[in-house]
C-alpha cells in the first residue's frame, strides 16, 4: 500500500523576483500623454454631401473652424437601427479626434478599405462600407484626392462616354 504523504498546512510562495508594480491611474499621470478635445465652436461652416452606399443613402456633413475640420456628422438614410447607432457613435469618435489633433490622415487610414458584403459603385466611385465612403469622402474634400481608378459598372444616371 502507498504511504500517504503530508500536505503543508500553509503554502508558502517563494520568488526572488519583484514583485510587478502597477502602472499608475489616469489621475496620477495628470494629463500626461491623454488628448482632450477642444471645446466644439458655437458656429462652424460645412457642407452634406449624399452617398449612395451598400446600407442606403449615407448623408455625410463635414464641418470647419477656424483650425480646420473639427465635426463629422453621419446620418443613414433609414431611421433608426444599429448601423445608423454605429455610424453616429464612430462620428463622434472622429469629432473628438479631430478637435484633439488627431490628423485627418490618421483617421483616413484607420477606416479607408474597410469592407462590408454590400460595396456600391456612385459616380465612378467604388465604396466597400460605410466607413469606406467616410474616408474616401473625407480624403476628397479635405486633400482633393478622387479615386476614381477602379472601372465600375456603367451606372444608368450617368450619361454616356462621348467616343472621338
Amino acid at each position: 500500500m502507498a504511504e500517504k504523504k503530508n500536505k503543508p498546512d500553509k503554502i508558502t510562495r517563494i520568488s526572488n523576483a519583484a514583485e510587478p508594480q502597477t502602472p499608475p491611474t489616469l489621475a496620477e499621470m495628470g494629463n500626461l500623454g491623454v488628448l482632450t478635445p477642444r471645446a466644439r465652436p458655437t458656429v462652424t461652416i460645412g457642407s452634406t454631401e449624399k452617398i449612395q452606399t451598400g446600407c442606403g443613402t449615407l448623408y455625410l456633413t463635414m464641418n470647419v473652424d477656424e483650425m480646420g475640420l473639427c465635426e463629422i456628422f453621419c446620418w443613414l438614410g433609414h431611421a433608426g437601427g444599429c448601423p445608423s447607432a454605429m455610424l453616429e457613435g464612430i462620428t463622434r469618435l472622429i469629432s473628438a479626434a479631430l478637435r484633439s489633433g488627431i490628423s485627418p490622415d490618421t483617421v483616413i487610414k484607420y477606416l479607408k478599405g474597410i469592407r462590408c458584403p454590400n460595396s456600391t459603385y456612385e459616380k465612378g466611385r467604388q465604396y466597400l462600407s460605410c466607413l469606406d465612403a467616410i474616408a474616401k469622402t473625407l480624403e476628397r474634400t479635405v486633400y482633393g484626392i478622387d479615386d476614381k481608378s477602379i472601372k465600375a459598372p456603367h451606372d444608368p444616371n450617368e450619361p454616356e462616354p462621348v467616343s472621338q
